[in-house]
Formats: structure tokens, C-alpha cells, sequence
């Protein structure tokens, strides 16, 4: 037997490889980080009961904040508390990893499903209250989910064949062609409040999409 101290069991950087594994739904790679941890507690020379309620209650901890991150319930993995709390007093690993599994399981199905469903209607609506903002970006809007950029980028486009970007300047257009036909603002205003900095853009960025430049679409 080996001794082995928590901060080395579950590091950071196996936190952070859980985390990944969890936010991608990669549940096989989950298990697989679990199983390796808690195979390092029941290496130890003493108190793998200590240790092994540390190791899982850490790990159950990533689960929820994932969870968090991606904004779906949190309720299945909190559930499990109790039993894995039984589990753990009685130095059950092999139903203790059971239980790991079956939270680390529940995170991966979430993180491809409500999770990154609702991360993307929460993108969509921040997009439509705040594209008049010039300065709106993919950072910028992922900051306010506290998510990566890329992972972003990449659940908005696998849900909606369509980039932030491109959401973005429909939305700046559907709104550009309303102030068209139901107002006397200039195409320079228009474009200021729609959240581009010149008409030049603005201009440029409609005729992609409508085919027409915004001074012969006010004349249709």
C-alpha cells in the first residue's frame, strides 16, 4: 500500500480533465477518470474511507457545477447523495463507483441535451435584448454563461445550423427593416441602432442577406 494525499488524488488537472469530459458528454471518458481516482484511494495505506468520501464528494462537486454551467438540473446528482454517503461508510467500491457512474452518466446525457438546448435559447434571447450593442461578440456573450468561446460556437451551431454571427445579423436585419419601412431614420441612425458602427457595414451585412442595399429596400 501506498500513501497517497487527496491534493494529489484529485488535482487540478484531473478536475479539470473530469470537467471537459462532462461538459463534451463523453461519459465513457468520465467513468474512466473516476475509475482511476478511485482506484488510487484503495491504493492508500490508511483512511480510504476519508479519502474515498473526499474523492467523490470533489467529484460529485465538478458534476454539479457543470451542471450549473450548462444550465439543466442539478436534482439527479444531488439525489444520489444519500446513497453514496451509505456506500462510502461501508467501503463498498464496487457499488460506491456504481453510483459514480451513474452521476458522471447523468451529467454526459444532460450536457449534450438540455443543457446545451438551453445555453443556446439563453444565447438566442441575450442576442435579441442586446444586439443593439456594438461591441456584442461570441466572447462576450459566452463571459455571461461562463463558457468557452469554441464550445459556444460549436453547441449554438450544431443546434441551429447557423453561427452567432449569422444569428446575429439576422436579428440586427429583422429589426434594420422594420426602422425602414416604419421610420424616417437615416441609413447612418439605423445602422447606430442596430449596433453597427457605419453604414458602410450595415449596408454591406443587408445586402448579403436581402439581396438589395437598405436605401432600394426602403423604396420597394
Amino acid at each position: 500500500m501506498k500513501r497517497i494525499d487527496n491534493s494529489y488524488i484529485y488535482n487540478p488537472y484531473k478536475e479539470k480533465q473530469l470537467a471537459s469530459a462532462l461538459e463534451k458528454g463523453d461519459s465513457n471518458a468520465a467513468i474512466q477518470i473516476s475509475d482511476s481516482i478511485l482506484s488510487d484511494v484503495c491504493s492508500c495505506e490508511d483512511k480510504t474511507k476519508e479519502l474515498l468520501k473526499i474523492v467523490c464528494f470533489d467529484m460529485m462537486g465538478t458534476a454539479l457545477r457543470v451542471a450549473d454551467k450548462l444550465l439543466f438540473s442539478s436534482h439527479e446528482i444531488i439525489a444520489h447523495t444519500d446513497s453514496l454517503n451509505t456506500a462510502i461508510e461501508n467501503v463498498d467500491v464496487a457499488q460506491t463507483k456504481l453510483l459514480m457512474e451513474q452521476i458522471l452518466r447523468y451529467t454526459c446525457d444532460n450536457s449534450h441535451t438540455k443543457g446545451s438546448a438551453s445555453v443556446v435559447e439563453a444565447t438566442a434571447q441575450y442576442i435579441k435584448s442586446n444586439y443593439a450593442n456594438a461591441s456584442l461578440s461570441i466572447p462576450v456573450i459566452a463571459k455571461q454563461f461562463n463558457i468557452h468561446p469554441n464550445y459556444l460556437s460549436s453547441i449554438f451551431k450544431s443546434n441551429t445550423n447557423s453561427t452567432i454571427i449569422e444569428y446575429l445579423s439576422q436579428v440586427r436585419i429583422a429589426s434594420a427593416k422594420k426602422y425602414l419601412t416604419e421610420s424616417d431614420l437615416t441609413i447612418k441612425d439605423i445602422a447606430l441602432k442596430i449596433g453597427y458602427n457605419n453604414s458602410h457595414t450595415f449596408t454591406r451585412i443587408f445586402k448579403k442577406f436581402e439581396g438589395v442595399t437598405p436605401s432600394d429596400y426602403r423604396k420597394i
